[in-house]
């Protein structure tokens, strides 16, 4: 079990949260943490070292190709398969599976996501694209939590990582509370007990959130995230478990 944690802003102001929403994550993982930025993005991993316990795993991880940004949580089962393709073209540093996922975007682009196996959450920054491309694995067993405002967006892998900050109110979700009481429903839609929080959607084979920072929009307010469908949903899903 790792820790991800991340901001997407252009006011300073939220990116001096990274350290306390790292901190409130901090139990994810006890064996290393890391932070990248770049005044726009924001990245923060708390690390549980598993696979390769080296320091050339360590996150956030940079990709040597094209500059890219990831922090990982989870396992990737068949990266093994995906590296020996990459092996070729592609200078890995590293045996974790964490470096396989930089390496197949850099390859194969935002397909690369229909060859994942696993339970897995992260967030990627495409350096040439200026975008953050966010997601979660399809049976939804690794956590992901975001909320936004004009001002800013921000992920975490659990909900504590975002209330009580400063500036950022939140309320409590009732209908959620009552459904989660009265029914013992959770975690069936993107709604948490608070209505400033959302959980990153599960069970659409494909979907990512892109949440973009490069350009303003026509009020120079932060730009709202759109979804991305890498495929059309069907009855039955092409994708493979």
């Amino acid at each position: 079990m790792c820790g991800i944690t991340g901001i997407i802003s252009r006011n300073n102001k939220y990116h001096d949260l990274l350290g306390t929403l790292m901190t409130r994550i901090a139990h994810r993982g006890p064996d290393n943490q890391g932070q990248w930025s770049n005044g726009r993005v924001s990245f923060g991993h708390l690390r549980l070292k598993i696979i390769d316990l080296s320091e050339r795993a360590a996150q956030p991880m940079i990709c040597p190709v094209t500059g890219n940004i990831l922090v990982f949580n989870g396992e990737i089962y068949n990266y093994k398969e995906i590296r020996a393709e990459l092996e070729s073209v592609y200078p890995f540093r590293s045996d974790s599976d964490t470096e396989v996922i930089l390496a197949a975007f850099s390859h194969w682009g935002i397909s690369f996501f229909q060859k994942l196996r696993g339970m897995f959450a992260f967030g990627l920054y495409d350096a040439t694209q200026q975008k953050v491309l966010l997601a979660r694995d399809r049976l939804g067993i690794k956590p992901l939590y975001y909320r936004q405002n004009n001002d800013g967006f921000l992920f975490s892998s659990e909900i504590k990582g975002l209330i009580n900050l400063p500036d950022l109110p939140q309320s409590p979700n009732l209908q959620k509370v009552f459904a989660f009481l009265a029914y013992r429903h959770l975690d069936t839609d993107t709604e948490t007990f608070f209505t400033e929080i959302q959980l990153r959607r599960r069970r659409t084979p494909g979907w990512m959130k892109t949440a973009y920072h490069r350009r303003p929009s026509p009020t120079g307010k932060f730009r709202s995230p759109e979804h991305v469908f890498l495929r059309k949903r069907t009855k039955k899903p092409s994708w493979k478990p």
